[in-house]
């Protein structure tokens, strides 16, 4: 849901809601697990992205314009009691 923060999540729940979202690549669901003015720095470069993301609605741009382009695909997933 645009619009809202992660505010009362715990960590693992903030971390869960991350993954999901990069594996079903919706940006907004992604860019809202982040602050208003939360900074995403990438730990490598990829060609024609910028190093990092400044602000919730620069990370929700730049996902939207790199979700399409991901070679990352899920296929399948089992869930354990080991992290």
């Amino acid at each position: 849901m645009p619009g809202t923060t992660p505010a009362g999540l715990g960590p693992r729940e903030v971390l869960v809601r991350y993954r999901q979202a990069i594996l079903d690549k919706p940006a907004d669901d992604l860019a809202d697990l982040y602050a208003v003015d939360g900074v995403h720095e990438f730990p490598f470069l990829l060609p024609g992205v910028p190093a990092r993301y400044v602000g919730r609605e620069e990370v929700r741009a730049g996902y939207r314009a790199m979700c399409g382009g991901s070679p990352v695909r899920r296929k399948s997933g089992t869930a354990t009691g080991d992290p």
